[in-house]
């Protein structure tokens, strides 16, 4: 037998090891799904419409930069991403830059949610901006149809189809609830009773699609009374919206054990692997 100066681990020191860095490995893991879940954490969806009769072709500021240019009456934009928490928003005329705003009014969004921010009135009673929270959840095998009365000096408003009445005498600056709709056509015309005045367009529904109807304009002067129609399939990058562009993406790493497994299967390979360099220098 050959004597050595150098002592060799035991089996029971490397397990001991093992272990050690295992637990540590878990404990991490879960700080490490957090911050994954933090970086991935859904923005705020923002659509934009232009209702108010005085404004005028318009720039629109987000937090003191252009978000958009050119914006004329009647105009429904596309949702946009914006991150969660309050945010300055800014209606100007176009070219003359955010310190002649006609609206400055700061407006909070939450993470995941959608909405219609709409620039209303007229400068007799005053400009301001209304939010109206989006529910773009979809039906299955129905459309969602939802009426916006954004025509001042109008009174109530009734939106009927293919001439049955959907929602009755809704007041300015608000919203209906929203109403399923099997796919097909429709004549929407919404009335104007103590004005006697009706507008109409026709649309087709689809299934799965969320239709919006915004009454816009002045029944007695100019612009004129409208309706401005937009349809989409669901708020992007929302699930179960049937618009989630990250849907065919890699899934999201999830927290905990899952997370630290490839780290702990690792060390587990490299300690075996050592363990077993020793056992056979120490039987020579």
């Amino acid at each position: 037998m050959r004597n050595s100066s150098h002592r060799h681990p035991s089996m029971g020191s490397l397990l001991g090891l093992l272990a050690v860095l295992c637990c540590g490995a878990l404990a991490w893991a879960p700080g490490l799904g957090f911050a994954q879940k933090a970086a991935a954490s859904p923005s705020a969806f923002v659509r934009i419409m232009h209702a108010s009769p005085d404004i005028g072709v318009a720039d629109v500021f987000l937090d003191g930069r252009r978000a958009l240019s050119n914006f004329q009456f009647g105009t429904v934009t596309d949702y946009l991403a914006i991150p969660p928490g309050p945010h300055k928003v800014q209606v100007a005329l176009i070219g003359k830059g955010p310190d002649a705003a006609v609206i400055t009014q700061t407006l909070s969004v939450e993470p995941g949610f959608a909405y219609t921010v709409a620039a209303i009135g007229v400068q007799a009673t005053g400009l301001s901006l209304v939010v109206f929270k989006e529910d773009n959840s979809l039906a299955a095998g129905k459309a969602k149809l939802r009426f916006y009365h954004l025509s001042p000096e109008s009174g109530p408003a009734t939106l009927t189809a293919n001439g049955t009445p959907l929602i009755k005498n809704l007041q300015y600056l608000r919203a209906s609830d929203y109403t399923l709709l099997a796919p097909g056509r429709y004549t929407f015309d919404v009335d104007l009773e103590q004005q006697h005045i009706s507008q109409q367009t026709t649309l087709e529904v689809s299934v799965n699609q969320i239709t919006s109807i915004f009454s816009i304009g002045l029944p007695l002067g100019t612009p004129k009374l409208e309706l401005v129609a937009r349809q989409v399939a669901g708020t992007p990058s929302l699930p179960d919206t049937g618009s989630d562009p990250g849907a065919s993406a890699s899934p999201p790493a999830q927290a905990g054990v899952p997370v630290a497994l490839p780290l702990v299967l690792t060390l587990l390979l490299l300690l075996i692997g050592g363990s077993t360099t020793l056992l056979l220098r120490s039987r020579r």
